[in-house]
């Protein structure tokens, strides 16, 4: 495991950006070649304004690892680290919250989940960033059913609007 700064002595809060893995796994082995540049991607972003400690525990050390980290950054949480699910468990603590990473493994999609809502601790953004997020997911609904549609028509078939019309008016004849 990396060590730290205190951010007593800095002034910054600090976030502990990890993983548990194996030298066995495989899907560890893929993950090491998209570790380093997020790590160089995290700091870049984050490490002006937060103390961050890197983590790399390997399963042959795990137990004492993960008893330290528990112990220095999550002594009073009722939530403990621990292997999840298997090898790589890819976590972050925050404020002395854990959460676990379930994403792709890919160096931008692991440095956008572990730098979420900490770039503008602000949370007007935050709450403008759901916004926006729910406004993307509206557009891709909307491109896909335009896409199922088009792709429909071409078959001669009935588009999405179509069906539920149908299904309406069945349901008002009723």
């Amino acid at each position: 495991m990396s060590q730290h700064t205190s951010s007593k002595k800095t002034g910054k809060s600090t976030i502990v950006v990890g993983k548990i893995h194996a030298k066995w796994c495989g899907h560890c082995k893929s993950l090491a070649h998209e570790w380093n540049p997020m790590k160089a991607d995290i700091q870049k972003r984050l490490g002006h304004k937060y103390n961050i400690v890197f983590s790399d525990i390997e399963q042959s050390e795990e137990t004492v690892e993960v008893d330290k980290i528990n112990n220095n950054y999550l002594p009073n949480s009722n939530k403990k680290l621990s292997v999840q699910g298997g090898y790589p468990t890819i976590y972050k603590i925050v404020n002395g919250e854990l959460e676990y990473y379930s994403g792709r493994r890919t160096s931008s999609e692991l440095a956008n989940w572990y730098t979420l809502h900490l770039v503008g601790t602000n949370t007007n953004k935050t709450h403008k960033s759901n916004a926006n997020k729910k406004t993307h997911n509206l557009n891709t609904n909307n491109k896909q059913n335009s896409y199922y549609n088009s792709f429909m028509s071409m078959l001669g078939g009935k588009s999405r609007k179509s069906r539920k019309s149908r299904k309406s008016r069945k349901s008002r004849k009723s």
